[in-house]
């Protein structure tokens, strides 16, 4: 049971839009309490962000609510080889 809420709760993907893995949540109070910022809901069929207030805002049929910031986070950089 433990297990199963965890998992309906928040998920990782891969999102090409940002090039690395985003964290999802199904409730916006969880994705606030989570982030550092504003809370966006991310369209997944269309890649596109709604802020609170927009019509589209929780609103679509495949999406999730995620960190704004972290939607422009760039990937994380190579590792220099020292050599």
């Amino acid at each position: 049971m433990r297990i199963s809420l965890a998992i309906a709760t928040v998920c990782t993907v891969l999102l090409s839009i940002s090039g690395h893995a985003q964290t999802l949540y199904l409730t916006p109070q969880r994705a606030a309490s989570q982030c550092k910022g504003p809370v966006v809901w991310l369209n997944l069929d269309t890649r596109v962000a709604s802020v609170p207030g927009q019509r589209d805002y929780g609103n679509t049929p495949n999406g999730a609510y995620v960190c704004r910031y972290a939607l422009n986070k760039p990937p994380p950089r190579p590792v220099a080889s020292g050599h």
